[in-house]
């Protein structure tokens, strides 16, 4: 049995705005379709499926007069031209009348809005002054703890060297324990609030990179930033919440080309760097920031699985 459920919002006056906002776009978007459809027919071309006329729309906003459709949801426009060739397909097939074009008194103002992807990012907590400035004092106790080490090192008979213990080190060692400690504390509830802030939100499933970490710690620059970011203490507290509210989680395998993968066309891109924070396709010219498109990637690949 399907339930279906009718929600009704109660926006305040900007929420209002938006929304109208987000209607007249869709409103756009589909008499940009229809529009498009007609001409190529009177110039003597074949139907043109969504795909194509969302081509030309990412062509356009590349202009100064239509950025303005950068500022909205693509799943806006992309929903918009779809039904506007559905049923200028099914005009011709036969099924329905001539697709009218929509008017902003007449027609009722509706837009679609995917609900998985929102653009939202957490910020790095470890680029935050509280924990630099941890960081900076423990780096200063372990420089303090070497140097108090080096002064009280004896040289045996044999000419090795033995290093004594004196209260002043066993005190600085707790310090540098417990600033480890604090450190720890500090990522591992930063981690636990946005986990759980994901789960609250009730998906109906959520997937993950498995990521080759032990291949990314190679890299000498990039090898402390991945040690600070917890991936494994992440997709620990994720996948054990996920169970406990009955949400499904996907693991997407580590060779999965989610952020190389066009999320509009599908098209692999052959070549994308780590300085390279916007995706752009080689083949239908989408722009969008690399983690979004990543993201919708993987929210499209848990949906085939899901």
């Amino acid at each position: 049995m399907i339930k279906t459920y009718k929600v009704k919002l109660l926006p305040n006056n900007k929420q209002r705005t938006k929304l109208f906002e987000c209607a007249s776009v869709a409103r756009w978007a589909y008499n940009f379709a229809l529009a498009t459809q007609q001409e190529n027919y009177k110039n003597g071309g074949k139907f043109l499926n969504d795909g194509e006329i969302r081509k030309r729309l990412t062509e356009l906003k590349k202009t100064k007069e239509y950025t303005w459709l950068n500022n909205y949801s693509n799943n806006i426009t992309k929903q918009a031209i779809k039904d506007a060739c559905i049923a200028y397909k099914n005009f011709f097939e036969g099924r329905a009348n001539f697709p009218k074009f929509k008017s902003k008194k007449k027609s009722k103002p509706s837009f679609y809005q995917d609900t998985i992807s929102t653009g939202q990012k957490y910020k790095n907590i470890n680029k935050t002054s509280k924990v630099k400035k941890l960081e900076k004092r423990q780096k200063r106790l372990q420089k303090k703890l070497s140097k108090k080490y080096e002064l009280n090192k004896i040289q045996m008979n044999g000419g090795e060297y033995r290093y004594r213990k004196t209260n002043n080190i066993k005190k600085l060692e707790f310090l540098v324990l417990k600033m480890r400690r604090r450190l720890k504390n500090i990522r591992h509830n930063y981690i636990h609030q946005i986990t759980a802030s994901l789960v609250k939100a009730k998906p109906e499933y959520v997937v993950m990179e498995n990521l080759n970490t032990c291949g990314m710690l190679k890299n000498k620059r990039l090898s402390k930033a991945i040690q600070e970011q917890l991936f494994y203490e992440f997709k620990r507290q994720m996948e054990y919440k996920c169970a406990l509210n009955d949400i499904k989680f996907i693991l997407a395998d580590t060779f999965y080309p989610s952020s190389k993968t066009c999320s509009i066309c599908g098209a692999l891109k052959n070549k994308l760097s780590l300085s390279e924070r916007k995706f752009i396709c080689d083949k239908c010219g989408y722009e969008i920031d690399r983690d979004l498109n990543a993201s919708i990637n993987l929210k499209n690949y848990g949906k085939s699985i899901a």
